[in-house]
């Protein structure tokens, strides 16, 4: 079997994402359901469907431990697609050739990634609107907006009022400022411009 599935990268973002072995077999149906509708064992399969005996699955998804090999067991399995099917990401159903396997909302998952899927926009915060419909900014924007400009103000009124006072005041700050920077600084008494820059 050739071919590739999408697999976003919002999928670390799930909860899924933290469960072992429901996580493994969720990709692992995802990448073999059926990518068109086709005849298996004289059952047809329709797209985003997978028919596997649980026995079987629990081979598909052994892994390696120090030099073994190591299977989970059926009830694993079983519990992990019950898991599936509980986050409403898969269906099952039993037949007399296997369990059939249904992704839900393949075709969702392959064209839009994985959060909007796995968190449908009805369970989560809406996004805040970044201007209403006069293109003015919300509030928050606005009043943020305002503090970052009173800020900026409060901060050039403070740098021109040791100037007001005929600059020994500035004087004496720099001269503190430089003194403190040597101190911490511990590398003599030169000054470079770049280490100027950064006392101003």
């Amino acid at each position: 079997m050739c071919g590739w599935v999408k697999l976003s990268r919002d999928i670390v973002d799930t909860e899924l994402w933290r469960e072992v072995v429901p996580f493994r077999l969720f990709v692992f149906l995802l990448i073999k359901a059926s990518r068109e509708e086709r005849m298996v064992n004289g059952f047809m399969l329709k797209r985003g469907q997978y028919i596997r005996a649980y026995s079987k699955l629990a081979e598909d998804l052994g892994y390696r431990e120090g030099r073994g090999e190591k299977l989970y067991s059926k009830s694993t399995i079983k519990r992990a697609s019950d898991k599936l099917v509980k986050k409403g990401l898969v269906a099952v159903e039993e037949t007399a050739v296997g369990t059939l396997f249904t992704v839900l909302a393949y075709d969702d998952i392959q064209d839009s990634g994985f959060v909007d899927f796995f968190y449908p926009s009805f369970r989560g915060t809406e996004k805040e609107p970044s201007s209403n419909q006069n293109g003015q900014k919300s509030e928050p924007y606005q009043e943020e907006e305002k503090k970052v400009e009173k800020a900026k103000k409060k901060k050039d009124d403070d740098s021109r009022e040791p100037e007001q006072h005929g600059g020994q005041a500035g004087d004496v700050r720099m001269a503190a400022l430089t003194e403190k920077f040597l101190s911490l600084r511990g590398r003599g008494t030169t000054l470079s411009p770049s280490d100027m820059n950064s006392i101003e």
